[in-house]
């Protein structure tokens, strides 16, 4: 049960989402619907990839269960994709 049940405001506190830009820059050769399934396939890491004013974003959650290990792992998981680019 929702502790804030009744304000809309301290719910939605409780959820926190970070976005970071892939790059910038010139275009690289790689689809983010690759990027996304190579970093799930290759590492175990899920997350969205996202195009906001055609510019590639990771949208990245934060929940409870999460440590920091597990958006250091994204990191590492990124580059290193990135980098074969």
């Amino acid at each position: 049960m929702i502790k804030y049940r009744n304000d809309k405001n301290k719910a939605i506190e409780m959820i926190k989402t970070i976005f970071f830009r892939l790059w910038q820059g010139p275009n690289r050769s790689i689809d983010i619907t690759v990027l996304m399934k190579d970093v799930w396939d290759r590492f175990h890491v899920q997350a969205v990839f996202v195009f906001i004013d055609n510019e590639p974003w990771c949208r990245v959650s934060a929940s409870v269960y999460n440590v920091l290990e597990d958006y250091e792992k994204l990191a590492d998981a990124v580059l290193a994709i990135l980098d074969e680019h």
